[in-house]
């Protein structure tokens, strides 16, 4: 039997589907799902300014525990088969009467130390507000103090704290406990991504400084104490001047020694809202460490999240430009890489957004065990599971008109359960 499981800004439910487990697909869900567990989420314990998209689920190797990112920074630990919370990680704030927001970004599973986790958090100064009465600083839905002083209160501030664009990398153990923290410039894209093997601990970021796309490499090692601590081993940035959008990476192997990279380069100040991007590549190489670089080539399509490939990287599927999934006609070995243009194989057309018909897709599909369906959210309400190899929609779930799927759905180990972030308005 297979069970859908969605997290929204309240509660987490699982929608039970059926499996013909000979045909993989013929996977269909009922007409009426079955809700399994539900679990109070609330917005966040340092404040509730509203659930982000892409604030991305994980499930831990075995599959026992969802790690949920809230909308503040903190981060739930969840008991995956009955839905209690184990624990919830809150980070410090760096300033008083600041505050901490999640900036859309996913929780990594370390594939190196069972249960090690890695995201990123965004620290914000306190802006300032008119009340009619006095200029105050505002975080969230309450006020923190009167700006200056009570004599000053009533001018407008000398100036206002410039936009801060700085993020925070956390790294925690299993049960949501600090490991270390590592701030650096810029908002971080999607998820840091865990790579190396266990004597080369290395964590891959993208992030975006002033709109302009940035790539880093952390490596952990250990103190004298034997405490962890990391230092930056690489940086590179864009050299076409657009955002990054969220990367994917293809993981070192027995047979193979590193890891390489994907990730979408937007030709919009907004990803995805143009239909043209570059993907980029970089291999990374782990004996002897070694990072290569192939900057990056044009595509007929732009994305606002991470592409989709196979275990080996010979296939790729990404969202695009007004509610559209494609599947690329992609050569991953094609020696001329900069300029070089592919073709779509196909594309499917899914439910366009109510406010805006160019939203692009803003939750990368994800891919079946055995590489043959697709699932992935609209950017309506709808919920999409697609043949990867000919693109026919297999089926359609749809909710009610002010409930929203914002995330990348998430599988368990044995494909009997798909998880998503729905966002229910009242």
């Amino acid at each position: 039997m297979k069970c859908f499981a969605a997290v929204s800004l309240l509660s987490v439910t699982a929608l039970i589907l059926l499996r013909d487990d000979s045909i993989e697909a013929a996977l269909t869900h009922l007409s009426k799902p079955l809700i399994t567990w539900s679990s109070q989420l609330g917005c966040g314990t340092i404040a509730c300014a509203g659930f982000k998209r892409k604030n991305e689920l994980a499930l831990s190797e075995n599959g026992s525990r969802l790690y949920v990112p809230l909308d503040d920074g903190s981060l739930a630990v969840l008991d995956s088969f009955t839905g209690s919370i184990i624990t919830t990680y809150i980070p410090s704030v760096l300033a008083k009467g600041w505050t901490v927001s999640n900036t859309g970004s996913g929780v990594s599973v370390s594939r190196q130390k069972a249960g090690d986790l890695i995201y990123a958090v965004q620290d914000s100064p306190p802006t300032f507000k008119w009340n009619d009465t006095f200029w105050y600083r505002y975080e969230g839905w309450y006020q923190s103090g009167v700006y200056n002083n009570l004599l000053l209160s009533k001018l407008p501030p000398l100036f206002y704290p410039p936009a801060v664009e700085s993020s925070r990398i956390v790294s925690l153990d299993s049960d949501g406990k600090e490991r270390w923290t590592y701030t650096l410039q810029g908002l971080v894209v999607g998820t840091p991504i865990h790579g190396g093997d266990n004597s080369t601990k290395l964590v891959y970021i993208l992030h975006n400084v002033k709109n302009k796309g940035q790539f880093t490499v952390l490596r952990e090692t250990n103190d004298s104490y034997g405490r962890a601590k990391v230092e930056v081993l690489y940086k590179e940035n864009s050299t076409f001047g657009f955002s990054y959008s969220p990367m994917t990476v293809i993981p070192s192997s027995l047979n193979v020694r590193q890891d390489v990279l994907y990730w979408f380069e937007t030709m919009n100040r907004e990803p995805g809202y143009d239909q043209r991007g570059k993907v980029h590549r970089i291999i990374i190489k782990l004996d002897p460490l070694q990072i290569s670089s192939t900057q990056a080539r044009h595509e007929l399509v732009g994305s606002a999240t991470r592409p989709l490939l196979n275990g080996n990287g010979t296939e790729m599927w990404v969202g695009g430009y007004s509610s559209r999934i494609h599947k690329l006609s992609w050569q991953p070995n094609a020696p001329f890489w900069k300029g070089a243009n592919s073709s779509v194989a196909w594309s499917v057309q899914m439910d366009r957004s109510l406010r805006n018909e160019t939203m692009p897709v803003m939750a990368s599909p994800i891919l079946s065990s055995k590489g043959k369906l697709l699932f992935v959210p609209s950017t309506t309400t709808s919920f999409y599971c697609i043949d990867a190899t000919t693109g026919a929609v297999v089926w359609t779930l749809k909710h009610g008109k002010r409930s929203i799927y914002t995330t990348e759905a998430k599988l368990s180990p044995d494909d009997a359960v798909v998880y998503s972030i729905l966002v229910r308005h009242y």
